[in-house]
């Protein structure tokens, strides 16, 4: 990325080899006093600001679901693999967006998302090809844990059940799924979040391009719905179809790997000791 000149900003997608350019406000010489801004955004929600002027994909009208969890300056940064953790891959089976993180449990205690992938209207089968791909290209020789949503349980589903065949019939991948409700999920993370080992966060997400979408969705894309006059805001997150997508593999780790039975710390712990068993072997 590139910066030529104050307000814009100039880079190709290395994924799919779009040239992006990025025009600020700030581009136009009369617009970069503190003075300009506290005239114009005046009666402007900031979220409203964000959005419109601050190029900002992250501010939204509803409330975002770790406004007072997630901190990216002090949760995003460079980690490297852990050689005794086990690796673990999470799957989210989207209508249009299916997506993929890979993380780990850092001496047991410490969650490390690292690193993330979301399809865009894109076969299956062609999307676990590209998944595979990215895992032996990410971490050679590593052996994974597999988990899912527990909609791969359920015959009647549209969405989950017919992946989930796919992906133990037709590529040998068995993941493991459980039934948490959703906030209990969240609750899960925001423990995680704001816990501290090491003097480090429990949830550390890795800085690397793959992990861009992640980061906006946990900085506010992954968002409640904006409350209705005289109803009561959802329990549940907004579902957008898209941030929502790239949060819920990590929700679904989190609930495999530590919404479990026991001290799940210990057992992470015991077995980051040891080599990774197969995945069929592995039972909580």
């Amino acid at each position: 990325m590139i910066e030529p000149l104050t307000g814009i900003k100039e880079w190709r997608n290395e994924k799919n080899g779009f040239y992006i350019f990025r025009l600020h406000y700030t581009a136009d010489p009369k617009k970069r006093s503190p003075e300009w801004k506290a005239k114009e955004s005046q009666g402007i929600p900031t979220n409203d600001w964000n959005r419109e002027y601050e190029i900002d994909f992250a501010s939204f009208t509803g409330k975002p679901v770790f406004l007072n969890d997630y901190d990216d300056n002090r949760m995003c940064r460079k980690v490297q693999i852990d050689p005794k953790a086990p690796l673990l891959r999470s799957w989210d089976f989207g209508f249009h967006h299916p997506a993929v993180c890979w993380g780990q449990f850092h001496e047991g205690v410490q969650l490390r998302i690292l690193q993330s992938d979301m399809g865009d209207d894109i076969d299956f089968r062609l999307y676990v090809r590209r998944v595979l791909t990215l895992t032996s290209q990410w971490f050679p020789g590593r052996q994974v844990l597999d988990c899912c949503d527990r909609a791969g349980a359920f015959k009647s589903t549209t969405v989950g059940e017919e992946e989930t065949r796919i992906l133990t019939s037709e590529f040998g991948i068995v993941p493991r799924y459980r039934y948490f409700r959703v906030p209990y999920t969240l609750d899960l993370m925001r423990k995680l979040m704001k816990g501290t080992h090491k003097h480090e966060p429990c949830f550390i997400v890795n800085d690397t391009e793959s992990n861009f979408l992640l980061r906006e969705a946990l900085k506010g894309g992954y968002h409640y719905a904006e409350p209705k006059h005289d109803h009561p805001e959802k329990e549940e997150p907004f579902q957008d179809g898209y941030y929502e997508n790239i949060v819920d593999p990590v929700r679904y780790l989190v609930a495999n790997f530590l919404g479990t039975e026991g001290n799940h710390m210990s057992e992470m712990q015991k077995i980051s000791m040891i080599d990774i068993p197969p995945a069929r072997e592995f039972v909580w």
